[in-house]
């Protein structure tokens, strides 16, 4: 009977050793086998909600969706305006100052071309030596940052040349649609030598298949260099012409103050813009 006795009491002593291991693993098999609960409770009114990573001024533009102008006949790309990244805007703030502002005067010698400032044919500068030397120096610090842009550029064009070209797209397009990208003789800012249009080094005008980052540092360092973007996404209307990435014109020392003004040349020269007359 007193063997008995001692058998149970140890077996009972063994067993109580054993119940944390056991009470251990069934834990840990609790963990591992069943799913985690989450407990959802609704927002308190004294929450602070959750704060949105903020994308530079690049990382936004990059999202900008690429216009579908291939189906108007107008290419392959979209560029935004040069307005700073501003997310509220107001427009009767806006629309006051654009009113209440005055023309700048124009430069002596500086030669504003659109669809209604024509220049005679017989104007023939060739390539403006300070402007050809200030865009080589973009390009170059272009490629230094490592951005994808040709050496290569589209810069002076005669009269004669532009004719020849503007008829050929005429042929090809139609009078309607060659007009929204490529200006009539007289009317073509290469003319004045001091227009340019950047390439890629795949041969490609700067942005119209790729390089929009190229693009993007093109837009916010030309006027280091003297340069403006001159036309822009929502200003067809006034410039005549859809955008252009690629065409940089040369206004020298004004650059800076055109390119913070977010104006075209138009506006902020104070001069009639729009289509041809006929």
């Amino acid at each position: 009977m007193r063997r008995k006795t001692m058998i149970i009491v140890a077996v009972l002593v063994a067993i109580g050793m054993c119940l944390p291991f056991l009470a251990s693993a069934f834990a840990l098999e609790d963990a591992l086998g069943q799913p985690e609960q989450v407990s959802i409770s609704e927002p308190k009114a004294t929450d602070k909600p959750a704060v949105t990573p903020q994308r530079t001024p690049e990382e936004n533009w990059l999202q900008v969706p690429t216009l579908p102008l291939i189906e108007k006949g107008l290419g392959t790309t979209g560029f935004p305006t040069l307005r700073p990244f501003i997310t509220e805007v107001d427009e009767q703030v806006l629309q006051a100052w654009e009113k209440s502002r005055k023309p700048h005067p124009i430069p002596k010698d500086f030669k504003i071309v659109n669809k209604v400032r024509a220049l005679p044919a017989d104007y023939a500068p060739g390539e403006d030596p300070k402007a050809a030397k200030a865009v080589r120096e973009l390009i170059a610090a272009a490629r230094k940052a490592g951005l994808d842009i040709s050496d290569d550029y589209s810069g002076y064009r005669d009269y004669q040349h532009q004719a020849g070209l503007y008829n050929l797209y005429v042929e090809k397009y139609g009078k309607d649609r060659a007009d929204t990208f490529s200006a009539r003789p007289g009317h073509s800012e290469h003319q004045t030598g001091q227009a340019f249009d950047l390439k890629s080094n795949s041969g490609e005008l700067l942005g119209v298949v790729d390089g929009k980052r190229t693009a993007y540092w093109v837009a916010h360092h030309a006027h280091e260099f003297g340069f403006i973007v001159r036309y822009q996404t929502g200003k067809e209307a006034i410039t005549g012409y859809r955008a252009e990435p690629w065409h940089l014109r040369y206004v020298g020392a004004e650059a800076t103050k055109i390119y913070r003004s977010g104006l075209t040349l138009e506006e902020y020269y104070g001069v009639k813009g729009g289509n041809y007359a006929n």
